[in-house]
């Protein structure tokens, strides 16, 4: 009895399996995250002079990517496309033993954080934020009745809920 198999078509059978493998094989997760749709993000912040006391810079990076240095009295602008979800801003004071200050932000869509940072002794701080999201915007002053770290808390929620 022949066979009706060919090593040729054999061949060809076994390479659509393979074919079909790898393009039906689930996605993984790094290429779902991938897939999100991208965002321009700009950032410009400017740190005010200190005449005597805490007169040092500060490094500024969104997640774990540096954005750059802001010298005394100097500004930082930069503009970055990002997946959208949650995302940290950390700003890294260049002097030793002052703790870096930390917020996430939520970005749904293309989005401008201006600020006004301040150095102290013990922290680097805000003077002004502004977060301008799809037309909708929010800012905290210093001396606002609510402090930093509630206003930072509730960033995320309000730009989730904002749709920015």
């Amino acid at each position: 009895m022949k066979n009706r198999f060919s090593l040729r078509s054999l061949m060809a059978a076994l390479l659509v399996a393979v074919f079909l493998t790898i393009a039906c094989a689930p996605v993984s997760l790094a290429e779902r995250a991938s897939a999100k749709p991208k965002c321009m993000v700009t950032m410009n912040l400017q740190l005010t002079s200190n005449l005597i006391w805490a007169r040092y810079g500060v490094n500024v990076y969104l997640d774990r990517e540096n954005l750059g240095f802001v010298p005394q009295g100097g500004q930082l602008l930069r503009i970055r496309e990002i997946p959208q979800g949650v995302h940290t801003v950390t700003l890294r004071p260049a002097k030793s033993g002052i703790p870096e200050t930390s917020f996430d932000i939520y970005v749904g869509g293309d989005l401008t954080l201006e600020g006004m940072l301040q150095t102290h002794r013990k922290f680097v701080g805000f003077n002004s934020l502004s977060l301008n999201a799809a037309g909708k915007v929010i800012t905290y002053r210093d001396g606002d009745s609510i402090s930093w770290s509630d206003f930072a808390q509730q960033l995320i929620v309000w730009m989730m809920v904002s749709g920015g």
